[in-house]
Order: structure tokens, then sequence, then C-alpha cells
């Protein structure tokens, strides 16, 4: 959503991202893993995500957010 991080080496964008929730501590899940669409709304999902799966290979991984924190109802995602 930000037309300068074009310019950032080492940068995947994913463009075009359609979810099938509107809320994002529930879509994300969706997006980086293979969560069924159609589980949008239940929690939990046992398979890790590929954002895990790069972690625990030795890559350094980063989650970048514009999520305030708004106390103790946190998510993974703020």
């Amino acid at each position: 959503t930000n037309p300068l991080l074009a310019q950032e080496s080492n940068l995947i964008s994913l463009r075009d991202m359609i979810t099938a929730v509107s809320a994002t501590r529930l879509s994300v899940p969706i997006i980086v893993s293979r969560k069924p669409a159609t589980m949008g709304l239940q929690a939990g999902f046992s398979e890790k995500s590929f954002l895990s799966a790069y972690k625990e290979a030795g890559f350094k991984t980063f989650w970048l957010s514009n999520q305030m924190s708004f106390g103790s109802f946190d998510t993974p995602v703020s």
C-alpha cells in the first residue's frame, strides 16, 4: 500500500490480495498459511505458516504491522 516499498531490496510484495474475512486478525492466518477460507471465522489451525517455516529454516523473519496495541485483547497481528 506504499509505493516507496517497491524501492526496498529483499522485500516481497503481495499485490492484489483478496481475503475471505475483513478482520485482520482473522484474515492473516489464511493469507500466510493453507488455512481454508471456510475456516476464517473459526479459531485455530494446527499447520504452521510459511513465516514459521522460514524462521525454523534459519531465515530472519520480521512482521511489520500498523495495527496498534490495545491491551489484554492483543493478537499476534497487533
